[in-house]
């Protein structure tokens, strides 16, 4: 007899667990006191839904992003679970509430990071143009919902004003009120804003762009050999490089005479001005080339607009930032999000969060 193969199948087995509590209550013989059983923490009401169910919600709601009629609906025909649409919301709300120990804790890791990054993107809530603003890292999502994009946005999270690290960001000039903190410019937009010039021609953009890809590979390549700084030769060729790019630049365009410049113009200034923010990944290896941590961090809010179209209300607008934060740094440090959310909801303190970076 030969074995000549082995196969498995992955299938899944859905168990549904009722449980009966029977609250008893008794007399007592020597002080005629009744004495009442105590139920569970989860036993609120006579009829009560475990905290893996509403973890189970949560993962819909928040993080797969369906509709609370369609998550009913799934519940129902999945699982046979009578759990109504108005339930789903209270558990998503009493989530939401017991949050804030986490917010806290990602909030002070963010504080003590020596980088983070930072971005915003539109949402229609209630009818109405908000934003949500981004700060996170490595290991750390911080989301906030506010109705202004620029500087009083950013300050609404809490961690921005008081940062002393090193900030990465696009060139949304707001950020740049902040002077507690280094800055440090997202080179992907600038790449992008190049590739427009050099389709109008423009050859001192084929070559900042060349420069700007020729430092990334050469700190990437130290980073692989596990150095920390770049050497002198390389920084004295960058930057002889990097200034007559400039100067060539200054010779393709025309300065405008009005305060309204050309593209090209605006870019090269921006070049110019902000050579050390745009540079600083190759002083500082923890800063990163682009700023895709902070964009990929906010991307849910996307899907979450693809699906629903928008927010109804203000406060399930901070709901969903909320969640958001969890689970993106529940992600991000490598626990279940499942338990997680099921802890959260046993205990207001679950330890996820142990990292700065």
């Amino acid at each position: 007899m030969f074995h000549s193969d082995t196969k498995y199948v992955y299938d899944v087995r859905i168990d549904i667990e009722l449980i009966k509590y029977n609250i008893l209550e008794a007399l007592c013989p020597d002080c005629n006191t009744t004495v009442v059983a105590t139920p569970p923490a989860e036993c609120k009401g006579t009829l009560n839904y475990g905290n893996m169910l509403r973890a189970l919600c949560i993962i819909l709601t928040y993080y797969a992003n369906v509709g609370i009629d369609k998550t009913h609906k799934i519940l129902n025909d999945l699982l046979g679970v009578p759990i109504s649409s108005g339930t789903i919301r209270n558990i998503m709300s009493q989530f939401s509430a017991n949050t804030d120990c986490i917010i806290a804790k990602i909030k002070e890791n963010l504080l003590k990071s020596p980088v983070i990054n930072t971005d915003e993107t539109g949402a229609r809530v209630n009818g109405r143009t908000q934003w949500f603003h981004v700060v996170s890292n490595l290991k750390n999502t911080l989301l906030s919902i506010h109705p202004k994009r620029g500087k009083e946005g950013s300050v609404a999270s809490g961690v921005i004003p008081e940062y002393m690290g090193t900030l990465i960001h696009d060139f949304w000039k707001p950020y740049f009120g902040f002077d507690k903190c280094k800055h440090a410019l997202c080179c992907a937009h600038l790449l992008r804003e190049l590739d427009a010039l050099i389709e109008l021609g423009q050859a001192w953009a084929v070559n900042m762009k060349s420069l700007l890809l020729e430092m990334k590979t050469v700190v990437d390549q130290y980073k692989d050999n596990n150095k920390t700084a770049l050497s002198k030769y390389y920084h004295e060729k960058f930057k002889a490089r990097y200034d007559e790019i400039i100067i060539q630049g200054k010779s393709e365009i025309t300065p405008s005479n009005t305060r309204s410049k050309s593209k090209a113009e605006n870019l090269l200034i921006r070049f110019e001005k902000y050579h050390t923010e745009i540079i600083r990944f190759t002083e500082d290896f923890n800063v990163p080339f682009d700023n895709n941590q902070a964009e990929r961090d906010i991307r849910n809010i996307k899907v979450k607009q693809k699906v629903s179209g928008c927010f109804r209300t203000q406060y399930g607008a901070e709901e969903f930032a909320k969640a958001s934060s969890v689970i993106g740094t529940a992600i991000k440090t490598g626990f279940s999000v499942v338990n997680t959310i099921r802890d959260l909801f046993v205990d207001n303190d679950p330890l996820i969060i142990t990292t700065t970076e």
